[in-house]
C-alpha cells in the first residue's frame, strides 16, 4: 500500500519529486520511486560524516574533488533495461541518469572521499517506517578501484558542508539576519561567500570582511578590483607563505582554491565538459538559476547541524554471483551484461549514527570513498523505497 505524502509544492511538480515506481525496469512491485534523486540540481555538496561515527576519517582534509551531473543526452532506456517496452508516445525511449565522477589525487592521504546530499523534507513529509528495502539501479563499469565504497546515509544530516559552524550563504542580509532571496550579480560569489583570491581550499574564506560595495558590482567588476572588495584578510598566497597549515595544498586549480567556479554550456565550456557544472560562483548565469546559493537546504534560516542518521557502506562492484550479494538483478542484452544492476538493500541492515527514526526521513546523502588516483565513475538510473 502506498503511503500518503504531504507535498509542499514550491517550483517543482509532484511528478518530478515522487511517483509510484514505473515498470521500465521490468520489475513489478509496490516500491515508490523518487525521480528527484536523479536530477543533478537537487543535489548539493555534502557535509562530512559525524565525527563520532565509524567514518570519522572522512573530513575536510580528506575530501577529494568530485562532480555530479546529468549527461547532456539521456541514456537509451533499453540500454539499461533491454526488455522494457518503449515508444515515443509513452515518452520513455530515454532515461535521465545521474553520473558521479571522482577526481581524487591522494594529497598525501591513502583514502579520499566526497559526497552529495539532497534535502528530502523540504518537499514532503517522508515516513519510511513501513518500507523494508532501498533499491538502487547502478552501473559501476567506470570504476577502476577494487576498494571503492559507496556510503548511503538517510535521516537528519548536518547542512554544514564546510564544517565551520556558520550558515554560509550568498544572500546579503537585508532583513536583520535574513536575505531577500533574490540573487544580485554582486552576490554570486559562491556559497562560501568568498572571492577566489581569499579562498582557503577547504571551502572557507580568508577575507574577514567585504566592502558592501561588492553587492553593487558584478563578477567582472569584482575581479577587476585590486582587492576584490576585501577590506581585511589574507589572500591564499599570503596565507600559504605565512602559515601553510591554514590552507589546502596542493590545489586542483590554483586560481580557484575552493573549486567553486561555475561554467557549463557557455563560452569555452561545452555541453560535454562537466568539470565545473556544480560550481556555485557565477552559476547565476545558468538558465533558470537566479537564486542565492546557501547551506540552508531546508529554508528555515538556520544552520541545522543535527546528525542522526542510518548509514550503510556497499561495494558498487559486487555482482549477483558474489557471496552475500545485494544484487538481485543484472540486465542482459542478447546474453551480454549491460553493466546495469539492481542492488536491493534491506533497511534493517543499516547501522545508526545518533538516534534516527524511519518515520521522519529528512535528508539523503551519498558518499564515495576511494583509494585510487584514477577517476571513478558511478551511474545511477533509479532510487526507490518499497516493501518486500
Amino acid at each position: 500500500m502506498y503511503r500518503i505524502l504531504l507535498l509542499i509544492l514550491l517550483v517543482l511538480s509532484c511528478q518530478d519529486w515522487y511517483s509510484p515506481a514505473d515498470s521500465s525496469d521490468g520489475i513489478d512491485d509496490n516500491s515508490i520511486s523518487f525521480p528527484a534523486f536523479i536530477n543533478q540540481n537537487h543535489w548539493h555538496l555534502s557535509s562530512p560524516p559525524d565525527l563520532a561515527s565509524q567514518d570519522s576519517s572522512q573530513t575536510l582534509k580528506t575530501r577529494g574533488r568530485m562532480i555530479w551531473y546529468n549527461p547532456y543526452e539521456d541514456a537509451k532506456t533499453q540500454n539499461i533495461w533491454p526488455d522494457s517496452v518503449t515508444s515515443s508516445q509513452a515518452n520513455n525511449n530515454t532515461t535521465k541518469i545521474l553520473e558521479i565522477k571522482t577526481d581524487f589525487h591522494g594529497d598525501g592521504y591513502d583514502t579520499l572521499w566526497n559526497g552529495i546530499m539532497i534535502p528530502l523534507h523540504l518537499y514532503y513529509d517522508l515516513d519510511l517506517s513501513q518500507e523494508e528495502f532501498l533499491d538502487v539501479w547502478l552501473n559501476a563499469d567506470g570504476v577502476q578501484d577494487d576498494h571503492i565504497k559507496l556510503h548511503i546515509d538517510i535521516g537528519d544530516i548536518s547542512e554544514d558542508w564546510n564544517d565551520n559552524g556558520i550558515l554560509d550563504t550568498e544572500d546579503e542580509q537585508v532583513y536583520g539576519s535574513m536575505g531577500d532571496g533574490i540573487l544580485s550579480d554582486g552576490e554570486d560569489i559562491g556559497v562560501d561567500h568568498c572571492t577566489n583570491s581569499y579562498e582557503d581550499g577547504w571551502g572557507g574564506c580568508l577575507c574577514d570582511v567585504y566592502d558592501d560595495a561588492i553587492y553593487d558590482s558584478d563578477l567582472g567588476g569584482i575581479y577587476n578590483n585590486p582587492t576584490e572588495f576585501c577590506l581585511s584578510g589574507l589572500t591564499y598566497a599570503e596565507a600559504k607563505a605565512i602559515n601553510p597549515d591554514i590552507v589546502k595544498s596542493p590545489l586542483f586549480d590554483e586560481t580557484d582554491p575552493n573549486g567553486d567556479n561555475w561554467c557549463y554550456n557557455i563560452g569555452d565550456c561545452s555541453t560535454d565538459d562537466y568539470s565545473r557544472i556544480n560550481g556555485t560562483e557565477g552559476n547565476g548565469q545558468a538558465m533558470g538559476y537566479r537564486y542565492p546559493d546557501t547551506e540552508d537546504l531546508n529554508k528555515n534560516n538556520t544552520l541545522d547541524i543535527r546528525n542522526d542518521y542510518f548509514t550503510i557502506s556497499i561495494n558498487p562492484l559486487q555482482t549477483k554471483n558474489d557471496p552475500s550479494t545485494l544484487v538481485v538483478t543484472e540486465t542482459q542484452d542478447n546474453g551480454n551484461l549491460t553493466g546495469w544492476k539492481l542492488l536491493r538493500i534491506p533497511l534493517v541492515s543499516f547501522d545508526q549514527v545518533g538516534s534516527p527514526g524511519w518515520d521522519d526521513v529528512r535528508s539523503f546523502r551519498l558518499r564515495v570513498e576511494s583509494t585510487g588516483d584514477n577517476s571513478q565513475l558511478l551511474k545511477i538510473a533509479k532510487i526507490e523505497f518499497g516493501p518486500i
